[in-house]
This record gives structure tokens, C-alpha cells and sequence, in this order.
């Protein structure tokens, strides 16, 4: 008996031991504190898709017009200051909404040669057009703006993936649809409602300069805009649209590089809230997408907070801004720290801040301050969606609904595989027998590793599943009707058998290294349904050729060796 056959042996015997091991937690309940807890691990029990486990379905569409916009404004600026530090120094810049352009501006006729070439030249993602005489129209080429988008799409992924691991929710699963949507699955979820909040909000945190402004002008032209129409209805609209065509009205009333937003005052003895409105700055701000961490603390009250610390680059800036509006000569300056484009809280600046450590204060807004305390830590922790999103399905799995799944799915996979059995006992006798012995292996060591792994087990796994044993028998007959040639030719059971895996192995590596390439099409091509079953069939095809090409032969040799049987019959 050559060594690698002991050495053989000892490998799939430890792949049966390993993966019951990892399968008892799956099947039997471990209590905490006991001797099987010490020696089974909890977590390792497979975790169950949407579809079995039950859950909530939702795909998002994001709202690109507001990035692009966003977008512009950025460049728009940091165009300006480029060429303003080439020495074109009456150099403006704005954004045309409506047509997705930025306008610049050239102080006189000399500068507008200097501004074309440093465009072409070092804005290699503008295009640039003449429109009337010193003024310039700039837009995105069309391939760079696929590319902004794509971006933003890969972005919202993350962030949402990021937000879901925080929240806690296991084998979620996030893809994204098309060019503008993306899909979440969370089985398990019972709070649909926190988790759509927890996931669709933009959390976009900025901290802005207040222009002094008095309170009652201020209301004062938020009702002349509603005499107009200017309402919110939040059924109909987005908060920041709404700021739009409110800001839009009042360009004549406030100063170019501001606008104008709102945030609730609650009275901390009466719980009255009262909407205060505030005319922030466009260009003196510091943005949240440089924070460090978020976390939930209390006050010396006992309300809660978010406390908040930036990068280096964020302190720096944070710094820089407090250090330019500290108090001076008895003028005190407000810093509104905004998110979602509604002021939280508007402190007054006390001295410069070099630390870049911060608070936000919510506590009075909420019915259960905790709660929204710690979903905002976080979504800022997660970081900042790109843009808005909508959601545009929504489905809820009953717990009762998976359950019916997994019955249906296990009574559909053990009818396939019992009627397997039967077909391979009848036509091929014992060594039909043989081959469902190693389909049962088969199985286990699939359901193994999908455990090790922590892959969630869906429907559609559980069809792969029933595939795959139908290719594992599928590679046992290709050998079973090979030996039966090389026996049909006068040779001895241990040469025909020799014969016969050798000759059927190439068949086997074919037929499925070609499912293999199917399936890793589907892997990643697909979404998750798609994704599990092609999770479910890869593994299945691995293990399916090893129990195939590897357990079958060590058995026949052991009985062959050991048990010096002379015969093998072949149906």
C-alpha cells in the first residue's frame, strides 16, 4: 500500500471530523456555559439569506442631479483660486443649475487667453466654450462624468455597507443595480423603519459661519416665499430642493455667497420647539467628510451628544476657521454645525478650536434622544452618502414565509437526492452504493465550508446544492462505466478500476471546469439571489471532484488491499 494512500485517509478524515465539528452548532442547540460551548463555536452555525431567514428588501435609486451639482460648486471654487494663483486675479464663478454649467467670469479681455490655456492645459476634465465676450461656459467631459458617477455609486455601496456592519445586521447583502440604484437585503431586520433611516440618510455634516442677520427679517422673507407657493411638503419633495427654490427667491435679499436654512430651538423646561431660521456662508465652512470617529457621550446634564474628532487635515482646517472668527473687539460669531442642510446647533465661537474635537448637541429633538444619538455617530462614523437617495421598492419577508422556503427547499433536495440514491443502487449495485456514500460527503463538506465561511445559505444555494449532487454522480458514472469497459476487455478489477479513473479524469476536469466558468460569470454578473447560487455551485464542484476522484478510489483500494477482493461488479 503506498504511503499517499495513508496520507489520503488522514486528510478525509479530518475533513469529516472538521466539518461536523463546524455543522453541530447548525443543527443542535449550544447553550451558553456548557462543556459543548467551549468546544463548538456559537457563530459558526450557517447563516440564512432573505429568502429563508426572512428580512427586508430595498432598492435605492440615487439622486445624481444633487451630486453634479455639489460637484460643480467644488470645482467651480477651486478653479477660481487656481486661477487666481496664476495671476489672474478678477477672475468669477458660479453654477447654472439648470444646464449643468459653470459660468466664469473674466475681469477684462486681457485675462481671457490666460484662462483658456490654464483650462486645457491643467483642466484636462473641462471642456471650455466662448460664450459672450469675457464670460465662459465650463462643463464635464461627458467620459469623465460617467466616471463621476460610477464613483458615486461605488461610494454609496461602501458607505451603506459600512452603515449595515455598524448596525449590526448579519450577512447582509448590498450590490449595486444598473447605473443608479443599489439593492439591500437584511435578513432578520424587524425594524424596518430605523434601518431605512439608519441607511437612506445623507448624513452630510458641515460646519458653516452665521451671518448676522435679524430674526424677524429672516421670517419675514420665508412667508413672503410662501405667499408664493414656496412650501415644504415633505411627501413631495426633498428637504434640499426645497431649500433651493426657497434660496432661489431670495437671491435678491441676501448677499451672493450665502443662504438660508433652519434648524428647531427646544425649550428645556416647557419642550416647546421653535423653528429659527439662519443665513449661512457658502465659502467659509469646514466639511464632514474629514471627521476621525463619532461617538454617543453625555453632557454634565445627563443629555446625550455626539462628540466628534477630525483628521489631521480636518483639525487643521477647523482650527484654522475658529482662529479666523474668535472673538475680536466684542464681536462673537456663531458656527452652525449642519447636517442633512438642517442647523443642529449654531454655538458661539469662544476662541480658536486647534484640537479639532467638537460636540454636537441633539438631545431635545427626539421622543428617545439615545436612539438617534447613536444612529447619527454611526452614519458619520460610515461617512457621508454621495447624494440623496430615494427608495423605490421595499419588500418584507415574514419569518413564516422563509420557513415554508426552507421545507419546500429541503423536501425538494431530499426527494432529488433519495431518487439519486435509488437509480444508483439499482443500475450500478454496490458500487452504486459507493457513490451515494460519497454524495452524502459531498453535501456535508459543502454545507461545511459555507458555514466556515459565514456565506449565507438562499433558495438558491439550496438549488445548487441539489445540482451539485447530481454532478457528483454524474463524475462517478463517468468512472463506473469506464471500469466497466476495461472489465469487458478481460482486465483485473484493480487494473480496470487504475484504468478507469484515469481515463474518465479528463472528462471530469472538463465538464466541470466549464460549470465552474459558468458560475463565476454568474458570481459576478449577478445579484445576490444569482450570487448565491453560483457561491453554492462553485463550492459544490470542488467538492464534488474531490469526493469523486479522491474518496471513491480510497475506498475501492481499501477493499481492494485489505479486504483482497478480486472482483468489482459494475451493475
Amino acid at each position: 500500500m503506498p504511503s499517499s494512500w495513508k496520507w489520503k485517509t488522514i486528510v478525509l478524515v479530518l475533513f469529516v471530523l472538521a466539518s461536523v465539528w463546524v455543522l453541530v452548532p447548525t443543527f443542535f442547540t449550544i447553550k451558553d456555559g456548557t462543556w459543548e460551548s467551549k468546544v463548538f463555536k456559537k457563530n459558526l452555525a450557517i447563516n440564512l439569506g432573505l429568502d429563508l431567514r426572512g428580512g427586508t428588501h430595498l432598492v435605492l435609486g440615487i439622486q445624481f442631479d444633487k451630486f453634479l451639482d455639489e460637484s460643480l460648486s467644488r470645482t467651480s471654487d477651486e478653479l477660481v483660486d487656481d486661477l487666481k494663483k496664476e495671476g489672474v486675479k478678477g477672475v468669477t464663478g458660479s453654477v447654472d443649475e439648470s444646464k449643468d454649467l459653470i459660468i466664469l467670469t473674466a475681469e477684462n479681455q486681457s485675462e481671457v487667453e490666460s484662462i483658456k490655456l490654464r483650462v486645457k492645459s491643467f483642466w484636462t476634465n473641462l471642456a471650455i466654450e466662448d460664450l459672450k465676450g469675457t464670460t465662459f461656459s465650463i462643463s464635464y467631459l461627458p467620459e469623465y462624468l460617467r466616471g463621476v458617477e460610477q464613483r458615486a455609486l461605488d461610494q454609496a455601496v461602501t458607505t451603506i455597507s459600512n452603515r449595515v456592519d455598524e448596525f449590526g445586521v448579519s450577512e447582509p447583502s448590498i450590490t449595486k443595480q444598473g447605473r443608479d440604484r443599489v439593492v439591500v437585503q437584511l435578513p432578520g431586520i424587524k425594524d424596518t423603519a430605523r434601518a431605512k433611516e439608519l441607511i437612506g440618510k445623507t448624513a452630510k455634516l458641515d460646519f458653516r459661519i452665521v451671518l448676522e442677520r435679524d430674526q424677524q427679517e429672516l421670517v419675514a422673507m420665508v412667508e413672503k416665499a410662501a405667499t408664493t407657493g414656496i412650501l415644504f411638503d415633505p411627501q413631495k419633495e426633498r428637504f434640499s430642493d426645497y431649500l433651493d427654490r426657497l434660496n432661489d427667491f431670495l437671491k435678491k435679499d441676501i448677499p451672493p455667497d450665502s443662504y438660508l436654512t433652519f434648524g428647531t430651538e427646544i425649550d428645556e423646561y416647557t419642550g416647546k420647539s421653535t423653528k429659527i431660521y439662519y443665513l449661512l456662508s457658502k465659502k467659509d465652512h469646514v466639511a464632514g467628510d474629514k471627521l476621525d470617529d463619532a461617538f454617543v457621550q453625555q453632557d454634565n446634564f445627563g443629555r446625550f451628544e455626539v462628540g466628534f474628532v477630525f483628521n489631521p487635515e480636518g483639525a487643521r482646517d477647523f482650527g484654522e476657521l475658529t482662529e479666523k472668527f474668535k472673538p475680536l473687539g466684542g464681536k462673537r460669531h456663531q458656527l452652525a454645525v449642519i447636517l442633512d442642510e438642517k442647523v443642529y446647533s449654531a454655538p458661539v465661537i469662544q476662541s480658536a478650536i486647534p484640537g479639532g474635537r467638537g460636540v454636537i448637541t441633539l438631545g431635545g429633538i427626539s421622543q428617545d434622544p439615545k436612539k438617534e444619538s447613536t444612529d447619527l455617530a454611526i452614519v458619520l462614523r460610515a461617512g457621508a452618502l454621495p447624494a440623496p437617495m430615494e427608495y423605490l421598492e421595499e419588500r418584507t419577508v415574514g419569518p413564516s414565509l422563509g420557513q415554508d422556503s426552507i421545507e419546500q427547499g429541503a423536501l425538494a433536495m431530499l426527494i432529488g437526492t433519495v431518487a439519486v440514491f435509488i437509480f444508483m443502487f439499482l443500475y450500478y449495485s454496490f458500487s452504486g452504493l459507493l457513490a451515494d456514500f460519497v454524495v452524502i460527503l459531498n453535501i456535508l463538506f459543502i454545507l461545511a465550508i459555507l458555514s466556515f465561511f459565514r456565506a449565507a445559505l438562499t433558495l438558491p444555494g439550496i438549488a445548487g446544492i441539489v445540482l451539485t449532487v447530481g454532478m457528483a454522480v454524474d463524475a462517478n458514472v463517468l468512472i463506473y462505466e469506464r471500469i466497466r469497459e476495461e472489465l469487458a476487455i478481460g482486465k483485473t478489477a484493480r487494473a480496470a478500476i487504475e484504468a478507469g479513473y484515469q481515463k474518465a479524469f479528463s472528462s471530469i476536469v472538463d465538464s466541470n471546469l466549464t460549470t465552474a466558468a459558468a458560475a463565476v460569470i454568474l458570481y459576478f454578473f449577478g445579484t445576490g439571489p444569482v450570487k448565491g447560487f453560483a457561491v453554492t455551485l462553485l463550492i459544490g464542484i470542488v467538492c464534488s471532484m474531490y469526493t469523486a476522484i479522491v474518496a471513491t478510489r480510497l475506498i475501492y483500494d481499501w477493499f481492494l488491499v485489505k479486504r483482497n477482493i478480486q472482483t468489482v461488479k459494475i451493475g
